[in-house]
């Protein structure tokens, strides 16, 4: 669905480096502070919504806000085209050659996390749950987390068959591939951080089969030290109050703490 109009940019980051990340699936953006040059930064992979490309996004004022707050918290960001605008978290082998490439073009600090809308929640999910690098901390806003739901539901033919496809399915009635569904692997990650920002009135990706769900079922395994928010948002699918000021913020501010957590640990080691 179409993003709505942004609201003023949040904040004015510190000046950026952009490259382009070339790749035959399609180009990625990475957007790298100055400052980086002086002192190594962890960087965060954005995964796009469906119908969307890395381009789009790129070039989107609206989804800037975000990255706009996580540059400003010094931390690099990498707009990920997940290998095509459909493929439904399946494009683990092209997250972890960008990936690979992008951690040569700045100085890193060896920590990436992960940040999903919508479709892209489960890229973001699944490339922590057992995916190509290993992945800080992840943030979640309208996010499909289920990829059973997402291949199951009647009310939409053509996601089933995107769904289907992007899995090399015979049909939507064909079992997924074994461990391939986010929402059965959270147990496997008790320490991962995670913040799940939704909305109960989101018509277009449930919430309580989505966000609610990946939460509730976590909350049963998670490490006592782990870090699993919920954030409760109102309105609909990607809302423009989704974007407003104070929940960018907290989207942000909860990647910087896990970055300052970690640096915390190193430091008393």
């Amino acid at each position: 669905m179409p993003l709505p109009p942004p609201p003023p940019p949040l904040v004015s980051p510190a000046p950026v480096s952009v490259q382009r990340i070339e790749h035959p699936l399609g180009e990625s953006y990475l957007y790298t502070p100055l400052a980086c040059a002086a002192r190594p930064c962890p960087l965060i992979v954005v995964s796009h919504t469906r119908g969307r490309t890395a381009a789009d996004f790129a070039a989107s004022p609206f989804v800037k806000l975000y990255s706009d707050a996580f540059l400003a918290r010094g931390f690099a960001v990498l707009i990920s085209n997940d290998a095509g605008p459909r493929t439904w978290g399946a494009a683990l082998g092209y997250l972890g050659q960008v990936h690979a490439q992008v951690v040569r073009r700045f100085a890193w600090n060896t920590r990436t996390y992960a940040f999903g809308l919508s479709m892209g929640g489960l890229a973001a999910l699944r490339s922590a749950l057992g995916g190509p690098y290993p992945v800080s901390g992840v943030a979640l806003l309208d996010a499909h987390v289920s990829l059973d739901a997402a291949l199951r539901d009647p009310g939409d033919a053509s996601r089933q068959n995107e769904v289907a496809q992007a899995y090399g399915l015979a049909n939507v009635q064909t079992a997924l591939p074994p461990r391939s569904d986010p929402l059965e692997l959270i147990h496997d990650q008790p320490d991962l951080p995670v913040l799940i920002a939704g909305s109960p009135d989101d018509g277009a990706v449930p919430f309580a089969a989505n966000g609610l769900a990946l939460f509730t079922q976590s909350q049963s395994t998670q490490s006592p030290s782990a870090e699993r928010r919920l954030l409760t948002l109102s309105g609909p699918h990607l809302g423009g109050s989704h974007f407003a000021p104070a929940v960018v913020s907290a989207l942000a501010d909860f990647f910087a703490e896990q970055e300052r957590r970690l640096l915390a640990r190193a430091k008393r080691r």
